[in-house]
């Protein structure tokens, strides 16, 4: 008996799969995970985070939490205007922050892209017709994607769920990619595409992303006569019209800014107008849930999006615009602290932190300097963690096994309360 390794996509994560000699595990996700069986076993007090194993492992976790604690007290009482850039959190980080934040003059903000705000703008206005990357392996028809950097920002995209599915003749995948076939390595093609070939990979530019969209538009509508459409715009209506379940996918900072939402709109109407006859979605992938979760309970806690600020007894926003650049971050707050506290794969913000709260697991975590990093447990990792997605839908993570996991941590959740106690007990002090 081996074991693969597929996405769960009932817990979310990643879980090893039991197969066979000579048998492989075709599906890319797993239906029935071990993990969640457990889990839901589970008498409910033990549903809170678990606490370390030893009484050693407790006093090393509780003494790492006062140290950071006291770094980030100190930072914050000697700072021109602090700030809490929050990568990724969950419920109970932001919950900490929060509090500290109605003690402290800091500014909080949780680091989500503007992709995902221009995605956010135009599903409030207009309504959504989404999916999941599960429907996407198994029923789709027809897989395109949109841009490059769904690529790179995504390798596991290809091999884990549009590979199965064009291998067993279930889908058919077109690329729409910006840069020419020949283009130089500055926008290379990701060695796990392997089925991206000449015959699948169009080159569209990108400032012909909108008229072409809007040629596709009008080929969908017999009852008007469209204008000449061009030789892949025709091809692709009909193949649209062949199928019976189509999807787009792009990356969440693919599309940005004021002119990217009309294109992000154009997709829906295509879409809605598919959808009419046959089955049409749109899924825009981000691969940072944690600033979902971290947007949404700074909204229920303090009202605010995005940024939050505790002055004269109430919460304001002190934003004027949540188009700054990080040049502009950097510019007005001093100091700042990068706070991540589930295991993503994306980048660190490109910011000149003085102190980052960081999972183990971390892909970057040499990208910081060491002596400003504190390493903390993450939700999913090494404890339990309450997080909310973009479609509404709760997950709760499970807490790793006692077998794999590492030294006891302090979570994000405890240095930030811990801070909260230095601070209080230097109230009056000078800084």
């Amino acid at each position: 008996m081996s074991h693969s390794i597929r996405y769960c996509s009932l817990c979310g994560l990643l879980c090893p799969v039991a197969t066979g000699p000579g048998q492989a595990a075709v599906l890319p996700v797993i239906d029935d995970c071990p993990r969640r069986r457990s889990w839901l076993a589970a008498p409910l007090a033990e549903l809170s985070p678990p606490m370390p194993a030893s009484s050693a492992a407790a006093e090393d976790a509780g003494q790492a939490a006062a140290a950071a604690a006291g770094k980030l007290a100190e930072l914050i009482r000697s700072g021109r205007q602090p700030l809490l850039w929050i990568a990724a959190g969950d419920v109970a980080t932001m919950r900490a922050a929060v509090q500290l934040a109605q003690q402290t003059p800091i500014t909080l903000h949780v680091g989500s892209s503007t992709g995902s705000q221009v995605v956010h703008r135009v599903t409030s206005c207009q309504g959504w017709l989404g999916t999941t990357l599960a429907e996407v392996a198994n029923r789709a028809d027809l897989i395109i994607t949109l841009g490059d950097s769904l690529l790179s920002e995504s390798p596991l995209l290809v091999p884990r769920f549009i590979e199965p599915a064009v291998a067993a003749g279930r889908s058919r995948w077109i690329h729409l990619s910006p840069h020419p076939t020949s283009a130089s390595a500055a926008a290379p093609i990701p060695p796990t595409a392997s089925l991206l070939n000449q015959a699948h990979r169009w080159h569209w530019p990108r400032q012909d992303w909108y008229p072409r969209l809007t040629q596709l538009l009008w080929g969908l509508q017999p009852e008007y006569t469209p204008p000449r459409l061009s030789a892949e715009v025709e091809q692709l209506v009909e193949l649209l019209q062949a199928t019976e379940n189509s999807v787009w996918l792009w990356d969440v900072d693919e599309f940005c800014n004021a002119e990217d939402e009309l294109l992000v709109g154009r997709l829906l109407e295509i879409a809605r107008r598919l959808s009419s006859r046959q089955r049409c979605s749109l899924l825009c992938l981000d691969s940072q849930p944690g600033r979902v979760t971290a947007h949404e309970a700074l909204l229920w806690l303090t009202g605010c999006h995005g940024t939050a600020r505790f002055q004269h007894g109430g919460w304001v926003n002190p934003m004027p615009s949540l188009d700054w650049t990080l040049g502009e971050w950097q510019a007005n707050f001093d100091p700042i602290i990068v706070i991540q506290a589930l295991p993503l794969v994306g980048a660190l913000p490109n910011l000149p932190a003085a102190f980052y709260l960081l999972p183990a697991m971390h892909a970057t975590l040499g990208a910081a300097p060491r002596e400003r990093v504190t390493t903390v447990a993450a939700a999913g990792s090494d404890g339990v963690g309450h997080v909310m997605r973009g479609d509404r839908a709760t997950i709760f993570y499970c807490p790793a096994d006692s077998a794999t996991k590492g030294p006891a941590l302090p979570t994000a959740a405890d240095i930030l309360r811990a801070t909260q106690g230095v601070l209080a007990s230097h109230r009056g002090q000078p800084c």
